[in-house]
This record gives C-alpha cells, structure tokens and sequence, in this order.
C-alpha cells in the first residue's frame, strides 16, 4: 500500500486504464436488448469491474518476472474442451 501511495496520481490512472484496456480486448461484446429487466453488457460489465478491481491478479503486477508472467498467460489459453460432444449451439 505504501508503494502505491508513492505514485502520482496522473500514472496511477494511466496504468488502471491500460491495465483495464488490456482485459477488455477480447473483442467479446454483448448486444443491447430492449426487452423490459434484459441485463445488458453495461450492467454486466461493471458487475466483472467490480468483482476484478476487488480480486489481486499477479498477471498484471509490475514487479512479476518475465518467466513468470509468460507462464501467468499460458494458463489463460487452454483448450476447454468446449467442442467436445453435442453442440451448445
């Protein structure tokens, strides 16, 4: 905490939106409905905010090894076996 403490505010804000800019480039969107108490991708996306900003991540801290991090990603990108058996579609 007192390391954060530290750093200006003009780089601690830099950092959060590059950090968040980072997440969110998935390129997964969610379409806007209409219809009456539809939950739509702004409610949803400030309930994955909230629940993130509240979580640590090693992934995203500034003083992980390279190693570290290169191995962080890796687990990020297994196969889940999502188009193993009957469609979902």
């Amino acid at each position: 905490m007192s390391d954060a403490l530290l750093i200006s505010t003009k780089r601690l804000l830099k950092e959060h939106i590059d950090t968040w800019s980072l997440i969110w480039q998935s390129g997964f969107t969610i379409s806007r409905s209409l219809a009456p108490s539809a939950m739509n991708g702004d409610i949803i996306n400030r309930t994955i905010y909230y629940v993130l900003c509240s979580t640590s991540s090693p992934i995203y801290d500034l003083n992980i090894e390279e190693t570290k991090r290169n191995e962080l990603n890796q687990s990020l990108y297994q196969i889940d076996q999502c188009y193993e058996s009957h469609s979902t579609l």
